[in-house]
């Protein structure tokens, strides 16, 4: 954070330098993961809220980031989600992306639920779980902030420490 302040007087920087300095596009996945930590100062982020996003977002294993990436767009809070609110996440997950969101968009057809055409966040994790590709972005993400912190290694042995202590504890993943 040090490296990114380079000598200012005040506090907190711009979101868009923060991503900028990740070396990744501050597009709207960027804005859902800045914006789930509630800042203080809209636009700007101060050191402990930079360390609450980074340790929220890249502690995320891929069924919590497929829920936080299907929350942020039921937007309506309905637990579902409509094909045009698909095909906006995949237009998001796309992004910068050399996949082709065409095929993705394609398959709403194969997974929403038939009686209500709606998709729900089951439907929503098999699409993810035949199509690994479309978490692509936001995994590049998690990999930026990682590697510009502590390290991907350092991550990840802290994930597997968390998940042998609630394996210890006899916590069943969901």
């Amino acid at each position: 954070f040090d490296d990114m302040l380079q000598g200012r007087v005040k506090t907190s920087i711009l979101i868009e330098e923060v991503f900028m300095f990740l070396n990744y596009p501050y597009g709207r996945i960027s804005k859902w993961v800045y914006e789930s930590i509630k800042p203080l100062e809209e636009g700007h982020i101060c050191f402990s809220e930079y360390v609450h996003m980074v340790g929220y977002f890249v502690m995320f294993a891929v069924k919590d980031l497929v829920k936080f990436l299907f929350s942020c767009t039921d937007d309506e809070g309905k637990q579902y989600i409509r094909r045009d609110q698909f095909n906006m996440l995949l237009d998001h997950l796309a992004q910068n992306s050399p996949f082709n969101v065409r095929v993705w968009k394609l398959q709403y057809e194969q997974y929403h639920d038939p009686k209500l055409k709606f998709m729900f966040l089951t439907n929503f994790q098999a699409f993810m779980t035949n199509n690994p590709s479309a978490l692509w972005q936001a995994t590049l993400l998690q990999r930026q902030m990682m590697k510009a912190n502590l390290g991907v290694a350092y991550w990840e042995n802290k994930m597997e420490q968390f998940r042998l202590i609630r394996e210890e504890l006899g916590i069943k993943q969901l």
